[in-house]
C-alpha cells in the first residue's frame, strides 16, 4: 500500500496503482504551495478525502479546514453563511462572521463549486481577488488570508463554453488540478480497498469477518 510519509495508511488515499502514486505525489507538491487547487472527479471519487490530506501536509494543518457546501446553501443566504453579516441582515440581531472569516489561516474547501449560478459567482470572484470580504450590510473591508481547494464533479471547461461558469473565475481556482479516477479506472486496487473496509467494520463485529 502506498503511505505518505507522517500519515498512517487510513489518513491516506487506499490503493497501491500507479494511479494513487501520481495522486499523491500531486499532493505532497500542491501541499509546497499556496496557489489554489481545483479537485476534479465524479461523485464518490475521495475529493474531499484529497483535500483534507491536502491540507493536513500542508503548512495550515495547526489551522481550520473548513468546508462549504456550495449546492447545500441557497442562493439567498449564499453571502451571508460564505462571508457573513451584520446586525440587520435578514432581521440578524446579531453579527455573524461567514466560512471565509472563520477559516483565517486555513484552508476553505468549496465543494461543488459548478454549482454556483453565475451571479454568486461573480460575488466570489470579487472576494478571491484579493482575499478581501465585505459582510452584508457593511462597507468595510476585511483581509483574510487562506488556501483555497475546490471541487466540481462537472467539466468546467464545457461549462465556460456553455456560458454556465465565469471564465475569469475558472482560471482562478484552476492554478492546480488534481483528478480523482472512479474505482473503475483503477481496478488494482479493488482487493486492497475490500481487504481495508474488512478490516475495518471486522473491529465493529468483535473480529468475525474475514478477508
Amino acid at each position: 500500500m502506498f503511505e505518505i510519509q507522517g500519515y498512517k495508511p487510513v489518513d491516506a488515499l487506499i490503493g497501491d496503482s500507479p494511479t494513487i502514486h501520481r495522486i499523491c505525489a500531486q499532493l505532497q507538491k500542491a501541499a509546497l504551495t499556496e496557489v489554489p487547487v481545483l479537485i476534479t472527479g465524479e461523485s464518490g471519487t475521495g475529493k474531499e478525502l484529497a483535500a483534507r490530506l491536502l491540507h493536513n501536509l500542508s503548512a495550515r494543518r495547526a489551522h481550520n479546514f473548513l468546508k462549504f457546501s456550495c449546492p447545500a446553501i441557497p442562493n439567498q443566504f449564499f453571502e451571508s453563511e460564505l462571508f457573513g453579516h451584520e446586525h440587520g441582515a435578514f432581521t440578524a440581531k446579531k453579527s455573524n462572521a461567514g466560512k471565509y472569516e472563520q477559516d483565517d489561516k486555513g484552508t476553505l474547501f468549496l465543494d461543488e463549486i459548478g454549482e454556483l449560478d453565475l451571479g454568486l459567482q461573480a460575488k466570489l470572484l470579487h472576494a478571491l481577488q484579493d482575499f478581501r470580504l465585505v459582510r452584508l450590510e457593511t462597507v468595510d473591508e476585511r483581509a483574510i488570508d487562506i488556501r483555497l481547494i475546490c471541487a466540481t464533479n462537472r467539466d468546467l471547461e464545457v461549462e465556460v463554453v456553455k456560458g454556465g461558469f465565469r471564465t475569469d473565475l475558472f482560471y482562478r481556482i484552476n492554478v492546480l488540478r488534481i483528478h480523482m479516477p472512479a474505482l473503475r479506472d483503477r481496478a488494482s486496487d479493488v482487493p486492497i480497498l475490500m481487504n481495508h473496509f474488512i478490516r475495518m467494520y471486522s473491529k465493529q463485529f468483535g473480529g468475525t469477518l474475514r478477508s
